[in-house]
């Protein structure tokens, strides 16, 4: 029995009504699988020499949707925005035994508030440093610093030191803004996963971009992979930790 039930806003009450008209509109694609029918393409999206691509404005329900599936078998999948792949980091903690694939009905549906306030606090800790970081060694560093690194880990592009803080502060606070919102929002755990997931990823790209800037100014052939590991693994445990407190959540519910 659910002793925490609360008044849905208007605003709540319109999300999880486009969120039942989403979940109609699958079940209806189902079926046209079912039935031998191919589904209807969407505009916007599409391949090109095999990569896939999507032009559409992203949502944090697709972007959810994308990095956190735990009933799909494919770890890769077509990217929410852009072209090329994403990491689907639910199939891949059922890879490696970390979760079952159908531990929870609904992902993110009985993740409590806490835990979604206190997902909050990564992003938060990660934009902080960045600041931190251009206030006590903002005029110490270099007038001219890496923007951009290529293959090899030689950098292929820079800018000026203002530009850079300027690029790391913004993108670092509009992820921790985003993650606010997910953790502050009472719409539907999806939605509020995807915000999670997106502010997490936005301000741990500007922690690593900021390292970056100092420690990978000449040939780094380290940065690249450490880059993208250490964003996979920011995004893949903040989902990870949101899917755990969701399901022990629907266990103490099921045992009354």
């Amino acid at each position: 029995m659910n002793t925490h039930a609360r008044h849905d806003s208007p605003a709540s009450a319109d999300l999880r009504a486009v969120a039942e008209d989403v979940d109609l509109l699958l079940e209806l694609d189902a079926r046209n699988h079912d039935d031998g029918r191919s589904p209807e393409p969407v505009r916007g999206t599409g391949t090109v020499l095999g990569m896939p691509y999507d032009l559409r404005r992203p949502t944090a329900e697709r972007l959810k949707a994308t990095w956190w599936d735990p009933a799909s078998e494919k770890v890769l999948v077509p990217r929410a925005v852009g072209a090329g792949w994403a990491v689907n980091f639910g199939a891949l903690a059922v890879k490696l035994g970390v979760i079952e694939p159908d531990a929870e009905d609904v992902p993110f549906a009985a993740t409590p508030d806490a835990a979604f306030r206190a997902a909050a606090v990564g992003p938060a800790v990660l934009a902080a440093a960045v600041l931190a970081h251009y206030a006590v060694r903002g005029r110490s560093l270099p007038e001219t610093l890496p923007n951009h690194w290529n293959l090899v880990g030689e950098v292929d592009g820079t800018v000026s030191r203002p530009v850079a803080a300027v690029i790391d502060i913004v993108t670092a606070t509009t992820g921790a803004g985003l993650a606010l919102c997910g953790g502050l929002s009472t719409s539907h755990g999806g939605r509020r996963a995807g915000l999670l997931a997106s502010g997490t990823a936005a301000a741990a790209a500007a922690a690593m971009t900021t390292v970056g800037r100092v420690a990978a100014q000449g040939r780094a052939p380290w940065f690249g992979p450490s880059f993208l590991t250490g964003l996979g693994a920011a995004v893949g445990t903040s989902l990870l930790g949101l899917a755990r407190a969701g399901r022990r959540a629907e266990q103490r519910r099921d045992l009354g």
